[in-house]
């Protein structure tokens, strides 16, 4: 009966080991952007991603006001913002350089940070959506096709606007 016990507890113990590798298995190199600011009184989606496996290319789940959306490990790149405005913190659309277009910062803008200089429309186009109007502001994740990584543009999704590859 003991051998039985020690077996067991044993198998228990490699079941263990064996999911948890597998779970280190699924993160992605990286380290997640600092969470955004937003205001509050928007309503915010649902999770986006449970893990960095569901997340495209190198994207990671990173977690942010509490729910979890893929985004692109942080990085910095070289060069300066401009100089804070004065009001600053009403909504972010970026926390880092990475979560912007090749060229641009990740910047305090006149609302929020944004991703600066913006000076381009990106090629493509958004998927059309049906226009409704909207009874509360959901929080959108980008404001210009700058604030999107890679080739993605930044496009009406519902009542939000968000990052999504051209169609």
């Amino acid at each position: 009966m003991y051998t039985g016990q020690i077996v067991m507890f044993g198998l228990a113990l490699l079941l263990t080991t064996v999911i948890v590798i597998k779970a280190d298995d699924d993160e992605k190199p990286g380290v997640c952007p600092p969470e955004r600011y937003y205001t509050p009184s928007t309503d915010i989606p649902h999770d986006k991603c449970a893990s960095d496996k569901e997340c495209e290319g190198d994207k990671k789940c990173c977690p942010d006001n509490g729910y979890k959306f893929c985004k692109p490990p942080a990085e910095e790149r070289s060069g300066e913002c401009p100089p804070e405005p004065e009001i600053k913190n009403r909504q972010d659309f970026c926390s880092s350089d990475s979560e912007c277009a090749a060229g641009p910062k990740c910047c305090f803008g006149s609302n929020g940070k944004t991703c600066l200089p913006c000076d381009k429309v990106k090629a493509g186009n958004c998927e059309q959506t049906e226009f409704f109007k909207c009874s509360r502001p959901q929080r959108s994740f980008c404001d210009t096709d700058c604030s999107c990584p890679n080739d993605e543009k930044c496009c009406r999704i519902g009542c939000h606007f968000e990052c999504q590859k051209p169609v």
